[in-house]
């Protein structure tokens, strides 16, 4: 991993680091770099960055000294919706939120979602947890996403409001949704259009079988667009990532001046 994260809990006050169990089997199994005497850029759960000086290592033990400054969250307005999915592609889109710096991911019921999928173990929150440290340890960001998971699709529309504020743009992907393509993406009818990026974004994924009609004709009262990638169903976390990086050329593209243009 490019950087090593921490708990508040596993700092004392005076900079002493001392982490056992599996943690620490963690740490000694991914991060290479980790050796007596040896320094890591440091993260710190929800805190802020620094750097860890390491005095022993061990699949038991871990033990060192850190030193770090707190700094605001380093979070974009990013929000994901996605459809209760296959434990493994849960994973990868923890993993994926937590690189790009989303603001919240939020798992919800779907008809066409296998139900099972709802108590699988990832969502236990130490496993939650162990799959965005790895995505935060990846890109050095110390500000996880915030999980919520809804059960029920109707609690999920219950509290839809809260996501994001006034002006939003709300976008749920579907491959091949009629007229979704029609004179290009979201993004692209934006970039084309010169549209400045909005103050918030929430992306809503189904299932690997998609959103049923009635939760796309649900969503769309919502005031959620369709927004598709083409014809060709992508897996989730391609999809996903996909998406987000369309959004992040808008964002990046809206914050470059158009002297040239």
């Amino acid at each position: 991993m490019n950087h090593l994260l921490l708990f508040p809990d596993e700092i004392r006050a005076d900079g002493a680091v001392r982490v056992v169990g599996g943690r620490a089997k963690y740490l000694a199994e991914f991060h290479e770099r980790l050796e007596p005497g040896g320094t890591l850029p440091l993260l710190v759960w929800e805190r802020g960055a620094g750097t860890f000086t390491c005095s022993g290592v061990s699949p038991e033990l871990v033990q060192g000294e850190a030193s770090f400054r707190q700094a605001p969250p380093q979070t974009r307005a990013f929000s994901l919706v996605q459809a209760f999915c296959r434990p493994q592609t849960v994973k990868k889109v923890l993993q994926v939120s937590a690189m790009m710096r989303l603001h919240e991911v939020i798992f919800v019921a779907s008809e066409f979602g296998e139900k099972s999928y709802q108590g699988a173990k990832i969502f236990e929150a130490d496993r939650l947890r162990a799959e965005l440290v790895k995505g935060l340890e990846q890109v050095g960001n110390f500000s996880p996403p915030r999980v919520r998971t809804y059960s029920k699709w109707r609690d999920f529309l219950r509290e839809e409001a809260t996501l994001c504020g006034e002006g939003a743009l709300r976008l749920v992907g579907e491959p091949g949704v009629p007229g979704s393509n029609a004179d290009g993406s979201v993004v692209a009818r934006a970039l084309r259009e010169r549209k400045p990026f909005p103050p918030h974004v929430v992306l809503a994924q189904g299932p690997e079988k998609g959103w049923s009609e009635d939760e796309l004709k649900t969503l769309r009262e919502y005031g959620y667009e369709c927004h598709s990638l083409g014809e060709d169903h992508y897996r989730i976390e391609t999809a996903f990532t996909l998406a987000l990086a369309e959004l992040r050329l808008w964002e990046e593209l809206s914050e470059t001046p158009r002297a040239r243009g």
